[in-house]
């Protein structure tokens, strides 16, 4: 079910719920304004683009998921994809928010109801600085998730490089794929949006006012950070991939130490009872003399055995 909310420079929230409300609220307006929309409809969609004439193109990116940031310039506005970052139980999952911006309004079109814009709904003088500013709290928000992100990942790779050491098992190999995976697809989500920052910064968009282009450095700055501590990760969970493989490898020179171990013992017994076990017409143990010094035998060989390959440093 769609919903949607306006937000004034004022700080005003006024109750709308529907498309005419809003029109009639936002018509002869002075300030810019902020319109929030979540679940769109095809109505809701194709109102955008008559009211506001938004290309088609656009609408378009509103009703499918984006994989990738972007920024695209039209006339009158730019037209935004950014992503939404969270981590589940294992796999993270990432939204995205498709932004309209100009110097008279914010739109934001998202299929779910978005943590980060609900943030910054609760800080009603955002507004008041202008929208630019409004767009960098967005980018903000963002960011300061990311870190979240990589501070919960960097504890799960502690772990399971502590499980690798001591504990390796099975279910450690598609942990750590998971991570890599996770990695992955916030690097593919942060590298774009790192591009789209230093293009706000460094470009004169006539939307962005000059002095708070520094606010976009910095976030720019700070996804430079975070695709570096990513990297870093990465090959973290590439290092615990291969101690997974090099205990694997080294718990199976063990076993495989111990069965042969067992079958070089057992190798001169078999030859001790096959030979006065079965080979002879008149078996020796009708002798008890015989019959002793032959368990003493396979008794006393495999010890020697064993202490001979101790002496040797085998076992």
């Amino acid at each position: 079910m769609s919903a949607m909310s306006l937000y004034l420079t004022d700080g005003e929230h006024p109750e709308v719920s529907d498309r005419p409300a809003i029109e009639a609220r936002v018509k002869g307006m002075t300030g810019p304004f902020w319109l929030s929309m979540t679940g769109p409809s095809e109505e809701d969609l194709a109102w955008l683009g008559k009211h506001w004439g938004f290309h088609p193109l656009t609408l378009e990116d509103c009703r499918t998921y984006n994989p990738r940031p972007k920024l695209e310039e039209y006339t009158g506005y730019l037209f935004l994809v950014l992503h939404e970052a969270s981590l589940g139980t294992e796999e993270m999952r990432a939204r995205d928010i498709q932004v309209y911006f100009s110097n008279d309004y914010l739109i934001t079109v998202q299929r779910d109801e978005s943590r980060v814009l609900g943030n910054i709904s609760q800080r009603r003088d955002e507004l008041s600085r202008g929208t630019d500013f409004l767009l960098y709290r967005i980018f903000n928000h963002l960011t300061e998730d990311y870190f979240d992100l990589i501070g919960r990942i960097d504890e799960r790779i502690e772990s399971v490089e502590e499980e690798v050491i001591w504990r390796p098992g099975r279910q450690m190999l598609h942990l750590i794929f998971v991570l890599r995976q996770d990695l992955t697809a916030l690097l593919r989500i942060a590298g774009p949006l790192r591009e789209i920052l230093h293009q706000i910064a460094d470009r004169d968009y006539p939307f962005v006012k000059p002095e708070h282009q520094l606010y976009f450095r910095d976030i720019y700055n700070s996804l430079i950070f975070v695709h570096e501590m990513v990297e870093t990760q990465r090959d973290l969970t590439s290092g615990a991939l291969e101690a997974y493989l090099s205990s694997i490898s080294n718990n199976l020179n063990e076993v495989m130490k111990r069965l042969t171990l067992i079958a070089t013992v057992f190798m001169p017994l078999t030859f001790v009872v096959g030979l006065w076990g079965m080979n002879f017409q008149l078996l020796p143990f009708d002798s008890s003399v015989v019959m002793w010094g032959t368990m003493v035998v396979i008794i006393l060989l495999p010890l020697a055995m064993l202490g001979w390959f101790r002496a040797k440093g085998w076992v």
